[in-house]
């Protein structure tokens, strides 16, 4: 038996007589006193000694063995249940090897089947588990489940852990009595084939994370990462997250990185800042009300369906600075980013290399897919580099709210544009455009949207009289072509001439009624046998104004 046992303390803000942490420790102590046995290695290296001897004792009533320093072999499932313990005298002092010729596994499919978590921290406060080797679990590795108290489950702190092909990894569960506290801090750790969920996150808030190297099995239906309920600041930076076997009967099922709502709320204010999220059935996968995540200077590459599939339905969500590539491992359609959902965001700085096409491996049938929330989000400063993409199929059907300054689709280049009907909007665009208009020889025509002037003032009119004045003399000569509203006058006047002065103006329809009107003159005015340019932002329509119908050439810009 070591000398030395470390109990984590649970330090309780009001335990100003340290009782918790004096019981604690006491009762490990009677632990490992009472209940425990002394194994020492026998040197039988086809491991049938230690495996019997060892499994003994943690299927007796007293199942703690306590191992010495030396190497034990063994070649079948050892099962430690959930009260018992398997220890070592540390990192490197003992060590417990496999013999893997005509190793037995039982129904768990475990070398080492705990049946409990391997750490379960219930309510303790500042724990610190560093430096650990947790290999072949059947059950979660670390469990950190809050309890009914209110200062429970904070300050945990978890750094350089190696993981191998444990059923699950890490599980933190904040609780509503501490208002889902967690202040959770996580460095450096490598993961390999991992079952289940490698990092679940749920209902916790102040998780940061920094160097975090992991895989989860294709076909194991868990996510590297997977964040649920109501959590928010949690910050994952230098990570790198996929799914490892991934062919064959191993094809991923869940996505690589999981953000979803739960009965307690939804997440906000996800980090992922810098690094590799690959090989999922997506790469990123958000459903629910989750609001304000980022991803930022990540590389998404090579998951079978799409990169970013979002289907929720929160704001501020955004993609910046991120890497696209090798996107559509399966064959059919889909996209670099999916967004399905109507959540308002931004794509921004990203560069996609994805080729275009549906066969699969590595094909994509569009970079974009904005079916949901095509009106609430900007796709800016982005670069389309995959082969086989044109301007006319960077994007589906649904096109974002903007698109913008991105190279390889910006400019668009001649955009085909029917003259609408005289009071009746052109359709905006997700490009900011250039219109060219004709006015024709016979009459003039307005402009109205895009940022045009309007103002408004009273005026007279007569009826059957084309003269309207105006005693503030408002009237100016930059209003000729301009539109004109108001009680009186007919829809599609416009202003063909002003007086000297301001007193009065000449409108292009007599009037219909007599009277003191309040008016409207709008937008920009294009007079008869004349041209005018008008640029448009995206998002933004034009609406002509005319009794005879202008032309107009628009460029995409």
């Amino acid at each position: 038996m070591p000398d030395v046992y470390a109990v984590p303390p649970i330090r309780n803000a009001g335990d100003t007589g340290h009782i918790l942490d004096h019981q604690q420790i006491r009762a490990d102590l009677n632990l490992l006193q009472s209940n425990s046995y002394a194994y020492g290695p026998t040197g039988d290296t086809t491991g049938a000694t230690d495996t019997t001897g060892i499994q003994n004792i943690l299927g007796s009533s007293n199942p703690v063995v306590q191992l010495g320093v030396g190497t034990y072999y063994y070649k079948g499932t050892l099962t430690v249940p959930a009260n018992g313990r398997l220890l070592g005298c540390g990192w490197g002092a003992t060590v417990l090897k496999a013999v893997t010729t005509g190793f037995t596994f039982d129904a768990s499919g475990a070398m080492i089947n705990v049946t409990g978590a391997h750490a379960e921290i219930g309510g303790f406060q500042y724990a610190n588990i560093h430096d650990l080797g947790i290999y072949y679990q059947n059950g979660w590795e670390i469990e950190y489940v809050g309890g009914a108290g209110a200062t429970n489950i904070i300050g945990t702190m978890i750094r350089t852990l190696q993981r191998f092909q444990n059923k699950q990894g890490f599980h933190f569960k904040g609780s509503s009595a501490s208002s889902w506290n967690g202040q959770v801090q996580i460095t450096d750790v490598q993961a390999g084939q991992i079952s289940g969920d490698s990092l679940f996150v749920e209902d916790i808030q102040d998780v940061s994370v920094k160097g975090y190297n992991d895989s989860v099995v294709g076909a194991s239906g868990g996510s590297a990462l997977h964040v649920k309920g109501n959590c928010s600041a949690v910050m994952i930076a230098n990570l790198d997250l996929g799914q490892f076997p991934n062919t064959g009967a191993n094809l991923p099922t869940a996505p690589t990185v999981l953000v979803e709502d739960s009965v307690n709320g939804s997440p906000d204010g996800v980090l992922l800042n810098g690094g590799i999220v690959q090989r999922g059935i997506a790469g990123i996968r958000i459903t629910g009300a989750a609001t304000r995540f980022m991803a930022h200077a990540l590389r998404v590459i090579q998951n079978q369906q799409h990169g970013l599939d979002m289907q929720g339905t929160g704001y501020g969500n955004r993609i910046t600075d991120c890497f696209f590539s090798g996107n559509g491992q399966a064959a059919g359609t889909f996209y670099e980013v999916s967004w399905s959902g109507t959540s308002t965001g931004s794509v921004r700085r990203c560069d996609f290399r994805t080729a275009q096409g549906a066969a699969g491996g590595g094909q994509v049938t569009a970079v974009g897919d904005f079916s949901g929330a095509g009106s609430s989000v900007e796709f800016d400063d982005n670069e389309i580099a995959g082969s086989g993409f044109t301007v006319s199929n960077t994007f589906s059907a649904n096109t974002p709210k903007f698109a913008r300054r991105n190279k390889g689709y910006n400019p668009t280049g001649t955009v085909a544009f029917t003259v609408p009907a005289s009071g009746t909007a052109a359709a905006a665009r997700s490009f900011d455009m250039m219109f060219v208009v004709a006015a024709s020889a016979a009459a003039g025509c307005a402009l109205i949207g895009a940022g045009s002037p309007t103002r408004s003032f009273t005026a007279g009119t007569t009826n059957t009289s084309t003269n309207v004045t105006d005693a503030a003399n408002s009237f100016v000569t930059d209003d000729i072509g301009k539109y004109i509203s108001g009680t009186g006058i007919p829809a599609d006047a416009l202003i063909t001439a002003v007086a000297a002065g301001g007193g009065s103006a000449t409108i292009s329809i007599a009037a219909t009624a007599t009277g003191t009107p309040t008016v409207t003159v709008a937008g920009h005015g294009v007079p008869a046998g004349t041209k005018l340019t008008v640029y448009v932002p995206a998002g933004q329509t034009l609406t002509p104004r005319y009794t005879t119908a202008p032309s107009w050439h628009v460029a995409g810009l």
